[in-house]
């Protein structure tokens, strides 16, 4: 019988290191999360929650206190510029999937979950970056960047897309720019005139681009509107990328395509409107599906984005790595019981998650590829008529009804 996986180092403590973290502890397993930022780092942002994902926040026991602080709604209303509906993405419904989806701030999920570990007794090392691993048949090192090292029982790298853990099981790979390239922003939510039109939920299309605002937090407080534009650009090495991001004027002057006739004015408003300060670049890299997420002995794994990152057109980005998170913690808690092989247990979660991913990943090509400009009136008359076509809740109970205990080794 195999020793039992009793002391696990997680690289990461961004959204998936601490639901690991939690979900570990829930199995009966402890954890220390070693993080390579300081500890008041914003991760910036806003995001969306849907069911699925929802049920991981409420195994980690942070839904109630998300809820309060977020925008419950069921879809995002798809229309051109003639006001046309032409479809719908729907993110939960009560009454099909148990919840609505939450728009949230990305740092209220990060900060909740950390300090729900925090309280659990978790310990979080910040300022800890991982330069290397290594394993044996019996247990993993991680070696930071300041020249210390840790052992411990295994390793999993929740370290998102540029991973440090990930080319250790694969070398020869690196993430891969997916063509697009959202410029996002966040504004006041009274700078939108019609209060109504402030709280929808809506993505523009047209055959010159797309623009998308929604309520970016809770109706209370320091109330925001996310906006945001997904561009086609040509690929850049990462220097290129951080002067994108840093020229704040150059992403502004981006978005103003939308200050034109034909557009709303509350699209006009948002991008002229805005300090520069306020806007913000997210490049959509990918990371390949079929990568090796477990070492040969089972001593250190990646998950979430450092195992699969898909671009958030559908909105699953975090909540496939929620689902690694829980399942992953069912997995190696399941194999402490029963005294399983950690190599095969583990290959046999990797086999259930890629499964389920790759339909994701369908799904979110799909809506990405919504976003795509086209050439002409009658291309983008096809593509509307296609999006008429398209009953997106048609059959979604795949994605929201999913069950993180439906990973099983019986």
């Amino acid at each position: 019988m195999e020793s039992p996986i009793s002391n696990v180092a997680i690289v990461g403590g961004g959204i998936t290191g601490p639901a690991l973290a939690i979900e570990l502890l829930n199995a009966g397993i402890k954890s220390t999360i070693y993080e390579a930022r300081p500890q008041n780092y914003d991760i910036g942002g806003s995001m969306v929650l849907t069911p699925n994902a929802l049920l991981v926040t409420s195994r980690c026991g942070v839904y109630d206190e998300l809820c309060e602080t977020s925008w419950p709604h069921d879809t995002v209303q798809l229309m051109n510029l003639k006001g046309d509906a032409l479809g719908s993405i729907v993110v939960g419904s009560v009454e099909k999937y148990g919840k609505s989806g939450l728009r949230m701030y990305r740092s209220t999920l990060r900060n909740t979950l950390l300090a729900e570990a925090a309280r659990r007794g978790i310990e979080i090392v910040y300022d800890r970056k991982c330069a290397s691993v290594k394993e044996n048949p019996h247990s993993a090192t991680v070696e930071f960047e300041d020249g210390t090292s840790i052992d411990a029982d295994m390793v999993i790298g929740a370290d998102g897309v540029w991973s440090r853990i990930h080319p250790y099981l694969n070398p020869d790979s690196q993430p891969k720019f997916s063509g697009q390239m959202a410029v996002l922003a966040m504004a006041p939510r009274n700078l939108i005139a019609d209060p109504e039109e402030a709280i929808m939920f809506r993505l523009l299309i047209d055959k010159q681009g797309n623009f998308a605002h929604m309520p970016a937090n809770s109706q209370s407080g320091n109330q925001s509107v996310l906006f945001f534009s997904t561009f086609e650009v040509p690929d850049r090495d990462r220097d290129g990328w951080r002067k994108i991001e840093s020229d704040t004027e150059g992403l502004k002057a981006m978005m103003q395509v939308f200050d034109q006739e034909g557009w709303p004015e509350t699209a006009r408003t948002l991008v002229t409107k805005t300090p520069a300060e306020n806007f913000f670049s997210w490049p959509f890299h990918t990371v390949r599906l079929y990568d090796q997420w477990v070492s040969k002995t089972g001593r250190i794994a990646v998950l979430g984005d450092a195992a699969h990152a898909i671009p958030p057109s559908a909105g699953q980005g975090a909540g496939m790595s929620l689902e690694d998170a829980s399942t992953l913690a069912i997995t190696l808690g399941q194999i402490n019981q029963k005294g399983l092989d950690l190599a095969s247990g583990l290959g046999r979660w990797e086999e259930h998650r890629k499964a389920r991913i790759e339909r994701v990943v369908e799904r979110t090509q799909a809506k990405s590829n919504q976003r795509k400009n086209t050439k002409d009136d009658a291309e983008q008359a096809e593509k509307e008529k296609r999006m008429r076509a398209a009953k997106d809740d048609d059959d979604l109970f795949w994605l929201y009804g999913y069950d993180v205990e439906a990973m099983s080794l019986e």
